[in-house]
């Protein structure tokens, strides 16, 4: 947020232009689909992917559907044939893990599939902006009363986990709230300078205070000085990002006097601890990733990814039909010791947990496909970045989605973000909106610059 408040308003006033009749359209769906997300339902959530490909079919044109399609479809093809040779080796292929699997990541398959040329106003922007900020003052408003209710930070997670804290049930729900409100908070920064916005981005930050997410609040301090650093040479920006860094972990450490010694036992969670959870479940990986494993990987939902827990019975409160039910050999033989482990030691945080998504793509798409998508983000990044040097409002721009990218890619070292659904999806909305307005101001900036050279 401090990262990108160091500049004036010009192109995003608060004077926002009428939208035109397919923008009313786009943002009304949009809309929809932000209270699809957040609706208290189990599962509900899960057809939030569906739902945004169909608006984009009908309103938005920002999903190259074909390519979508062969994305899917190619990664379900070497799925299926890395399963085949297992087959033959007398493996057993949890079939249910694999159509979890389509669906989880459904949502990564469409970003990797946004048309380059789809575009919003900056009025559109801005009206989505004030969106943000109604849904981050309810959201604080709710997770200001479970906090009363239950004094647990646990159960702060707003309308994402509603009756969470009357269950006293303690599920992902808070992980899906402070992911989706620090991504917000990015995204209303760009108008900083409007009273409403600092508004919002301290109310915001003031629920995933309570909320209490250590690993996810420290990634979003580790982002705000790389943000001003993309800028260019401006020392202030990256004074002013430290002294935010500085003022939000103040206030977590107030909240939570823990933290510290929390944070300092991450390392005999994650590494030093010969049964850590999270020990066991990568020594497993290294030990299967040979011969075709290493290239192609063991297929989709047969080892660590969400698909595969959900598939095992494990990772929800609901009872799935058997049908729904299964695991592969791989799991049984590697992730079923750590998994038990972590159920057995009492251990909540997410940092002692044996399944992420990073360990999940390595091992369940090979190689190969990691080295890909690995390739695509970075070549994201330099291209936000070149983008955003056009102009002041650009850059602000391309923060946002660059902080997205960095905040999924840090918080998959942890849990298995790339398959949790329902904390992505309003970002990845605001990432599609921060893309298309990014490309418009450096067409229009590049635009202008042609036009001052022809007139000189």
């Amino acid at each position: 947020m401090a990262a990108i408040a160091d500049l004036p308003l010009a192109a995003a006033s608060a004077k926002a232009l009428p939208l035109s009749r397919e923008e009313r359209k786009l943002f009304g769906a949009f809309i929809a689909l932000i209270v699809i997300v957040a609706f208290p339902g189990k599962f509900l959530f899960y057809i939030s992917p569906g739902v945004l490909i169909l608006i984009s079919l009908f309103a938005g044109s920002f999903v190259r559907f074909w390519r979508l399609v062969a994305i899917t479809f190619g990664m379900v093809a070497l799925s299926l044939v890395t399963i085949a040779f297992d087959l033959a080796d007398g493996s057993h292929a949890n079939m249910p893990g694999l159509a979890f699997g389509v669906i989880g990541y459904l949502p990564i398959f469409i970003l990797w599939s946004l048309s380059k040329d789809f575009r919003v106003s900056e009025g559109f922007a801005w009206r989505l902006a004030n969106v943000c900020l109604v849904f981050i003052l309810l959201e604080a408003a709710v997770g200001a009363v479970q906090w009363v209710i239950a004094h647990d930070s646990d159960l702060v997670n707003g309308t994402f986990g509603l009756f969470d804290t009357v269950t006293h049930e303690r599920t992902i729900s808070q992980v899906n709230f402070c992911f989706t409100l620090f991504c917000m908070i990015v995204y209303c920064a760009i108008w900083i300078h409007k009273r409403r916005m600092k508004l919002g981005c301290g109310v915001a930050l003031a629920a995933v205070v309570f909320a209490s997410t250590a690993h996810q609040t420290l990634s979003f301090m580790a982002l705000m000085p790389a943000l001003a650093v993309t800028g260019g040479r401006r020392f202030r920006r990256l004074v002013v990002s430290v002294g935010i860094m500085g003022t939000l972990f103040a206030g977590t450490f107030l909240f939570d006097p823990g933290i510290v010694e929390n944070i300092e036992g991450w390392s005999n969670k994650v590494v030093l601890n010969p049964t850590s959870p999270k020990r066991v479940a990568v020594t497993g990986a290294v030990e299967l990733l040979e011969g075709k494993n290493l290239l192609l990987g063991v297929g989709l939902g047969q080892f660590s990814s969400r698909a595969a827990i959900l598939s095992s019975g494990g990772g929800t409160s609901v009872d799935l039909p058997k049908i729904l039910v299964d695991t592969s050999t791989y799991y049984e033989r590697f992730m079923k010791l750590p998994v038990f482990l972590f159920q057995q030691n009492g251990e909540g945080s997410a940092m002692a947990m044996p399944y992420f998504s990073v360990l999940s793509v390595i091992t369940e798409f090979g190689l190969v496909v990691a080295a890909v998508l690995l390739f695509k983000i970075v070549q994201t990044v330099i291209e936000n970045i070149h983008l955003g040097a056009a102009n002041p409002e650009a850059w602000r721009a391309s923060c946002y989605c660059n902080f997205f990218i960095g905040f999924l890619v840090l918080c998959s070292f942890i849990q298995n973000y790339l398959e949790l659904t329902q904390a992505i999806m309003i970002p990845a909305i605001l990432y599609i909106v921060s893309k298309a307005r990014l490309r418009d101001l450096a067409e229009g900036a590049a635009a202008s610059d042609v036009a001052a050279r022809f007139k000189a």
